[in-house]
């Protein structure tokens, strides 16, 4: 008895703390002065974040802000954090661009306007323009133009040097004093910019930054100038003088720019958290020429679903110079499911003296385009958690760790590192103990630096890493410890074409490593490094018997020499498969893994998958992946067996006919699936089809205002042009599912028939569940959804032909708890117009299907699914209802095959109808058939 005052008093204080969370709108389209409520919506997000307190929720309504939000300290807390969230997944842009208008033309095709805060980037609809510079460049900032450096005439570190370049002599002398000068020196291992003092014939004086004897200007290295009026001398450049306030620009094609809408970034963040902001979460938000930072101490900052685009703008770099992405200084922050891209620094960043900070399931590429220390992920600290990203085409490294102890990476895909710097990593630290930071099961594969890239570089002197079960393939050096190297562990990582060494080792002054234990490793290329090296196998590619090397599958195969070539390391090779654990980072039969994101972005071309098979032969070589590869490709033979490889074989041990399931994965982790049926042997009957083919239910699209449609058509999308969201269809399927047996469902695939559509940028088609019970009379445009099932159909179709999405564990949930069945929503990207999707509806003729296979026979048949007895003549048995009349079909293919009538006309007989067929005299291929109600 003595609890109950107590658990009635913390019952009330949370009661209270929930009735004291409020939220709030904000809407950029209205006039300043609402009061936050739906009807009278905030104009801007720093009007809601001055008025929220702890628990409070920003609905941020589809539009364009232009502001840098500061919230105010408030005492939030875990369970009570303050939220800033797109309104039910509109398109919210919080950008560092403003307008400029009252362009003026100054002379040739070059036009002037007043802008007096400092410019940092021009975009012109929306696209980036260059900021003027000589030589004229390309758009692709990782491979641009830039000039040589023909004689390096006096180099002094960190003092007044010159060189000469006889394409300066092209200009009048003084002519770039003043300018900034970009240059990538000696060893090109850093970038860094300096002003140029004098220019006199083919000679530029300058101070020069770098004081590292290895990174002073040499013969052939690159440069370029910047920061002048006089670089401005072709279309798309810019220029901002920020002492006048002038901002410069020679538009594309020489248009004058009061025509074009152009933006000027004059703000570095859409979100500064400033000091002790603790619990402050951002979702589903677009930053566009923007970033967000805390100045340090705030605590379980929470960033998700958003995306960042050009987060941080070209800026005057220093030797080992870096600059900040997402800018997270304080502890236990989470950054997840984010896009962040077109970088002159870092995608993301964790600080020195940040704790506990996890990066996961992000997609971060073209960063560093400066070519300094950053990379695509930048950790220091201690304790962070980097996690499921996929990191490439970055001007330096991939994931730099550097400074960070006690820290996890795993399960990364990285790759296309090191565009314009040499001698880095796509995973890189350097002189630091680790403090048992694990690097493991990362994807490292395929760089782009001119010398010397690594795949796992642990740089000088580092010690106290595990780095284990890593693939890193088509590197200079698959991993590399330099000089000391001091208690590192290194287990069953697969080291694949390294054109220098598996293992590299500099050591200029003879140093040698202490306790580098290397055990299980798997290499192409020697040697393999350390000071206790066991069971490392160095073996040809045809003894290794991998999956795919050509499209990066390191998966081993049954006859590879690896298998059973390891030793037990505790912790690391526990549960191995076979007599010892395996070389390298597979184990045959052993759990599988793949590395990167776990979603896959709007604008990735999903892979289409195809195959053929002759006798036991498949061959998968006719998929294809429009804009990237197809990186796996596992099969489902459907006799409880599967395999993996473009092409394999399988030999079937029981006659019959079989639903073999070919799934692929792309780069980007976009995947898709498709069923062939196959027949085993010949003059054989065909097996008993355990399937159910559901086709009745609900169906229905909606419009954002409520209208609600129940036709042969469903509509997802924008089917008109304009930005309006109330354009937008939503698609609402709920199939009846009380036939389904109480058997163990091994598949269910939902197929939904694409009747056309738009080849459009943004036509993408997504699914996601329904969360709670609805009906044609309650369901509203925003009832509730809950897990996403990813892209159904993507912006490229194909069009006019079924699309399928492999659903089995959420049927399978629906089987166990019936009450859970809440269908399933289509929507499309509501942001954008003409994007709509058209499927044929429950009435159409190319009805929604949910196909069923089950594992286990049953004599509980029910209607809409058929029984084929094993004799020459086929039997059906169905469940019936008194007053019912049914229709028996038959095909010879049940996925794509035409349904043809055999009998019409069948009044139901409860509890059960009896059919038989004809006697068949030449059974393959297999016969399905299908009972339906008219």
């Amino acid at each position: 008895m003595k609890n109950h005052p107590y658990t009635t008093c913390i019952l009330s204080v949370l009661l209270l703390s929930s009735a004291q969370a409020a939220d709030f709108y904000v809407d950029a389209s209205v006039s300043p002065g609402g009061d936050g409520s739906f009807a009278l919506p905030f104009q801007t997000i720093q009007a809601a974040a001055d008025t929220m307190d702890p628990g409070d929720t920003c609905h941020i309504r589809a539009g364009t802000y232009r502001e840098t939000v500061t919230p105010p300290l408030r005492s939030t807390t875990a369970a009570l954090p303050i939220r800033y969230q797109a309104y039910s997944n509109e398109s919210v842009t919080v950008t560092g661009l403003d307008v400029v208008s009252g362009w003026a033309l100054q002379s040739g095709s070059v036009y002037t306007c007043s802008v007096p805060a400092e410019v940092s980037q021009l975009f012109i609809d929306g696209q980036l323009m260059m900021e003027a510079r000589w030589p004229n460049s390309g758009i692709n900032h990782l491979t641009p133009t830039n000039a040589a450096v023909e004689t390096a005439t006096s180099m002094v570190p960190g003092g007044i040097s010159t060189f000469s370049d006889s394409a300066i002599g092209a200009f009048t002398n003084g002519h770039w004093n003043g300018a900034k000068m970009w240059y990538m020196p000696g060893s090109e291992w850093t970038s860094t910019s300096t002003l140029i003092t004098d220019h006199t014939g083919n000679q530029l004086t300058f101070t020069n930054t770098s004081t590292s004897s290895a990174l002073q200007l040499e013969a052939g290295d690159s440069y370029f100038l910047y920061g002048t009026l006089n670089a401005l001398d072709s279309a798309t450049e810019w220029f901002h003088d920020a002492a006048s306030g002038i901002l410069y620009l020679w538009a594309p094609g020489g248009i004058d720019p009061n025509t074009l809408t152009v933006e000027a970034r004059t703000r570095r963040y859409a979100f500064d958290l400033l000091w002790e902001r603790d619990h402050i979460q951002i979702s589903g938000l677009n930053f566009h020429a923007s970033s967000l930072t805390d100045q340090g101490t705030c605590n379980d900052t929470l960033i998700e679903n958003s995306t960042f685009m050009y987060p941080t703008p070209l800026w005057d770099t220093k030797i080992w110079g870096w600059s900040g992405g997402i800018y997270i200084r304080g502890s236990h922050a989470t950054v997840r499911n984010c896009e962040v891209a077109y970088s002159w620094g870092d995608g993301i960043t964790f600080h020195y003296g940040s704790a506990s900070n996890t990066v996961e399931n992000c997609l971060v590429h073209d960063c560093n385009w400066i070519g300094g220390l950053s990379g695509g992920i930048r950790a220091a600290g201690i304790g962070h958690l980097i996690r499921r990203n996929t990191v490439y085409n970055t001007g330096r490294t991939g994931i730099v760790f550097r400074g960070c102890e006690q820290t996890r990476i795993e399960h990364n895909h990285i790759s296309h590192v090191g565009w314009i710097t040499k001698d880095q990593g796509g995973m890189m630290t350097g002189g630091i103990d680790g403090g048992g930071t694990v690097i493991a099961r990362n994807w490292v594969r395929d760089h782009n630096s001119s010398a010397w890239c690594t795949g796992i570089y642990l740089d000088n002197d580092s010690r106290n890493y595990i780095v284990h079960h890593n693939v890193v393939w088509n590197y200079n050096n698959g991993m590399r410890m330099n000089k000391t190297g001091i208690d590192n562990q290194v287990y069953n990582n697969t080291f694949f074409n390294a054109s220098h060494e598996a293992m590299g080792h500099y050591a200029p002054d003879g140093e040698t490593y202490t306790n580098i234990k290397t055990y299980n490793n798997l290499a192409t290329d020697a040697p393999f490094r350390g000071t206790d090296l066991q069971n490392n196998l160095l073996d040809s590619e045809a003894n290794m018997a991998f999956a795919g090397t050509t499209h990066g599958d390191f998966r081993i195969l049954e006859n590879s020499t690896a298998i059973d070539y390891g030793r037990v390391i505790a912790g690391y090779t526990d549960g191995h498969a076979g007599a010892a654990p395996d070389a390298g980072a597979y184990e045959f039969g052993g759990t599988d893994w793949i590395a990167g994101i776990e979603w896959t972005p709007d604008w990735n071309s999903l892979p289409v998958p195809a195959f053929t098979n002759i006798g036991n032969a498949f061959d998968a070589s006719a998929s294809t992946d429009a804009d990237g590869f197809i990186i796996r490709y596992d099969w489902d033979f459907g006799d409880g067996n599967t395999g993996y490889g473009k092409t394999v074989s399988h030999t079937y041990t029981a006659t019959g006919s079989y639903a073999v399931v070919l799934t692929v994965l792309d780069e980007l982790s976009g995947t898709a699936q498709t069923t062939n049926w196959i027949t085993a042997a010949t003059n054989i009957p065909p097996p008993t089809p355990l399937v159910d083919i559901f086709e009745s239910g609900t169906d229905l699209f909606i419009e954002s205002d409520g209208t609600k449609h129940d036709t042969d058509t469903l509509l997802a999308g924008k089917p008109v042009s304009g930005t309006n969201v109330l354009d937008a269809r939503r698609v609402f399927i709920k199939f009846d599912l009380s036939a389904l047996l109480n058997a163990p469902i091994s598949s269910a695939v939902l197929r939904l028939y694409n009747i056309e559509g738009l080849n459009d940028t943004w036509g993408n088609a997504y699914l996601n569940l329904i969360s709670s019970n609805w009906n044609f009379g309650t369901v509203t445009w925003d009832h509730p959804i809950g897990t996403s099932l990813g892209v159904l159909v993507g912006k490229d179709g194909p069009f006019n032909q079924y699309h399928e999405k492999d659903i089995t564990a959420h049927v399978q949930n629906w089987q166990a708890d019936p009450s859970s069945n809440h269908g399933i929503r289509i929507r499309g990207d509501e942001a954008h117009s003409i994007n709509a999707k058209y499927f044929q509806s429950l009435e159409g003729a190319n009805a929604p299907q949910l196909v069923v296979n089950y594992s286990t026979t049953t004599a509980d048949i029910p209607i809409a699914a058929a029984e084929i007895n094993t004799e020459l003549q086929p039997s059906l048995t169905w469940n019936s209802t008194a007053g019912a009349t049914y229709t028996v079909e038959s095909s010879t293919n049940l996925i794509e095959g035409s349904w043809l009538p055999v009998q019409t006309g069948i009044s139901g007989t409860p509890p059960a109808n009896n059919f038989t067929d004809a006697p068949v005299s030449n059974l393959p291929p297999a016969r399905f058939y299908r009972i339906v109600r008219p």
